[in-house]
């Protein structure tokens, strides 16, 4: 990526936004690092006080240009975002989440975000038609997939349901989907009992699993069919929820994605943007059980931005919440 050169591409908005974005856009550009891509950083508070840097990972540039390419952007950071994916696969196909492959086995939830990407851009990697069947075949006695590729003894069995979300978007992708039956039924189950509310073994929040959830939705007919108004009347109970900002990103465009729209949540988004169109680092995954949670700035702000974005396409301009004298007014505090 050229430092110098910036082209964005934010089809049919408005002058301002388009302002506003191309902001958070270039903040999220000037993060990135050649070689290493985003920094992330952990802590062991949930409330993500005395943050300290994490090893390079590979995960935070798929999930960035995800959530920039739902709301239309293009250009050099989505091209950054690609050439990091692209270095990161093995032979068979799959992706470490640390640059460093012998910190943590390869997982389903890396490998299907970094293939994901790759086919939303029309640049399938080599490596997808070996990486299937591997994918498919990843699954616990109950024939459900598992987040651990050939994992080590102690991280065998594993099932996180933010994860069965991402694998069954690149295996709608695929039109292979029906291949994962039972990781699709336990989704589902996972959804309708409310389970959720308690967050996955790899995210804690509740909404992140209904912002995958909703993608889904979102992009593919079957989804959309069975999920869209139980999905819908999950999102309508937490609107308003009292959670971080981040969380309530989130929402905004999971609500977006299935026709909803929530002011309150979008309000506190706005208000919490900064004034170099970012947003602070906030938890976004942990290491399994143990208190240790995942953040950066890059994908604060890439959540941020489409939530904003998200619900700038629904609703008229004399309308959006950042635009009012209320908003104005919270930034100058």
């Amino acid at each position: 990526m050229h430092s110098q050169t910036h082209s964005l591409v934010v089809p049919g908005r408005r002058a301002a936004d388009q302002e506003d974005l191309e902001e958070s856009v270039l903040f999220i550009e000037r993060q990135f690092e050649q070689g290493l891509g985003f920094p992330s950083q952990i802590s062991d508070y949930r409330d993500f006080s005395r943050p300290y840097p994490s090893p390079p990972e590979v995960f935070t540039a798929g999930i960035v240009a995800h959530c920039l390419l739902d709301v239309g952007i293009g250009g050099d950071v989505i091209d950054a975002c690609l050439a990091a994916t692209e270095q990161a696969f093995t032979s068979d196909g799959f992706v470490h989440f640390f640059h460093d492959r012998a910190l943590l086995d390869a997982d389903l939830d890396c490998t299907a975000i970094a293939h994901a990407l790759c086919l939303r851009l029309g640049v399938p990697h080599p490596s997808l038609e070996r990486a299937l069947p591997l994918i498919l075949s990843n699954t616990n006695e109950a024939g459900v997939l598992e987040v651990y590729h050939r994992p080590n003894p102690d991280r065998r069995g594993r099932v996180d349901h933010c994860v069965l979300a991402n694998v069954l978007y690149l295996l709608h992708q695929m039109g292979m989907a029906h291949a994962a039956e039972p990781s699709w039924q336990c989704l589902v189950d996972f959804l309708l009992s409310d389970e959720y509310l308690l967050g996955t073994r790899y995210y804690p929040s509740p909404d992140v699993f209904l912002y995958f959830t909703s993608r889904l939705v979102r992009d593919f007919p079957g989804p959309r069919d069975m999920l869209r108004e139980p999905l819908r009347a999950c999102l309508s109970a937490r609107r308003g929820a009292d959670t971080p900002c981040f969380e309530r990103a989130l929402r905004v465009s999971a609500c977006a994605n299935v026709g909803l729209e929530a002011a309150e949540d979008l309000l506190v988004v706005a208000s919490a943007r900064r004034r170099n169109g970012s947003w602070a680092c906030s938890p976004f995954f942990r290491y399994g059980k143990s208190p240790r949670y995942f953040g950066s700035e890059s994908i604060s702000t890439a959540v941020g931005a489409q939530a904003l974005a998200s619900a700038a396409a629904q609703a008229p301009s004399d309308q959006r919440p950042w635009h009012s004298a209320r908003f104005r007014g919270a930034l100058s505090k």
